[in-house]
């Protein structure tokens, strides 16, 4: 099992994840945050992006702490598209993608949240990491969460599914989620553990410290 922790360029670090990602291994920085990383002290294993915003005297001085740098000049592709492709030709068994959210730019967080679902792949998980809470892409999958009760868990539809479940405040039953008409937001954890059957396209959102098991598909 293999994770690589990708480190997009939304927003400048903050203290909060500076201490979530600084000891992480396998972290690919993306582009422009590369020169945040090394101002912030953290040092990425990997740098990717077609590079239009950063300097290549940080490339140099990555280069010289043993950091791959890895050209895409493709702009055809998002930065973000290319930190999943490297991870992949890296044989990543999960990938976990920070600071790609919020930000000045909307529209790159709209692009952002779609990624999950544009390079889903059943056999490597793919998750959106934010401050307080986990993202990821569930289609035609069973899934079982643990936490405490309480504990944020809602479900969009992403853009369409049906959905079943146990162990949640508002529980469904063969309930159908449409994408700006019927949701699951503000849903919680009613007991320690809940399971769920997904028919069809989700996007779960759960708080951070909620184990997350998917099966099938």
């Amino acid at each position: 099992m293999t994770t690589f922790n990708i480190i997009a360029n939304a927003k400048p670090l903050t203290s909060a994840l500076i201490h979530q990602i600084k000891f992480l291994k396998n972290k690919v920085a993306l582009d422009g945050i590369a020169a945040d990383c090394v101002a912030q002290g953290i040092v990425p294993n990997f740098v990717c992006g077609d590079f239009d915003s950063v300097e290549e005297k940080t490339l140099e001085k990555l280069r010289t702490l043993n950091c791959i740098v890895k050209h895409y000049p493709d702009q055809n592709y998002s930065d973000l598209d290319k930190g999943v492709f490297w991870c992949d030709e890296m044989g990543a068994s999960s990938i976990h993608i920070f600071n790609a959210l919020g930000g000045l730019r909307p529209d790159h967080t709209f692009f952002n949240y779609r990624i999950l679902k544009r390079h889903y792949k059943p056999s490597r998980m793919l998750v959106l990491e934010e401050p307080a809470t986990t993202l990821y892409y569930i289609t035609d999958q069973t899934v079982s969460l643990e936490g405490q009760i309480g504990d944020l868990a809602s479900l969009l539809a992403y853009p369409e599914c049906t959905v079943s479940s146990t162990g949640l405040r508002y529980n469904m039953q063969d309930y159908p989620l449409i994408f700006s008409k019927t949701e699951s937001s503000s849903n919680e954890l009613a007991l320690s553990t809940s399971h769920i059957v997904v028919k069809g396209d989700a996007l779960l959102i759960v708080a951070k410290n909620v184990m997350v098991t998917i099966s099938g598909s």
